[in-house]
Order: structure tokens, then sequence, then C-alpha cells
């Protein structure tokens, strides 16, 4: 039997958006985006109004930008790391 390994390129992401206030802020965040298929390792800087995270797809972040959205969170502007 032959074992194959599929190597997953894993991309990180971060998203600028606005009123990011608080640690509970960046709770919320951080569970509803790891919660996400395929969405890993997020980290919320609440000095920088940043979101960041790793993804495998290019379609997970447009789901990611859209349930930002529908936390409440806008964003500013995006960027790759």
């Amino acid at each position: 039997m032959i074992n194959y390994r599929i190597k997953t390129r894993i991309m990180t992401k971060t998203e600028i958006i606005q009123n990011l206030k608080c640690g509970g802020c960046s709770t919320t965040i951080t569970n509803a985006l790891n919660e996400l298929e395929g969405i890993c390792n997020t980290v919320v800087d609440n000095e920088q109004n940043s979101v960041t995270f790793e993804y495998t797809e290019e379609s997970q972040v447009k789901i990611v930008e859209e349930k930002l959205s529908s936390l409440g969170w806008e964003l500013i502007m995006n960027y790759k790391l």
C-alpha cells in the first residue's frame, strides 16, 4: 500500500477593521473565525485594529470577510503578509 501525502499551502491574511475596542471584541472575533472550516491561528491586535488568520483556499477569505461584517466589524483595507 502506498501512502500519499498532499501538501497543503497555508497562507496568511491580515484584515484592518473598524471599531475594534476591547478584549471582548478580540475574543468574539477569534472564536467566530476559528470555528470556520479551514481557518486557524486567528490573532486580533486591538492597537492595530487588525485581524490576522491562516487559511488554505482563497474562497475562505471571502467567508471570513462576510463573517466579520455579520458580527458588526467593517473592513477598512486588507493585505496579504
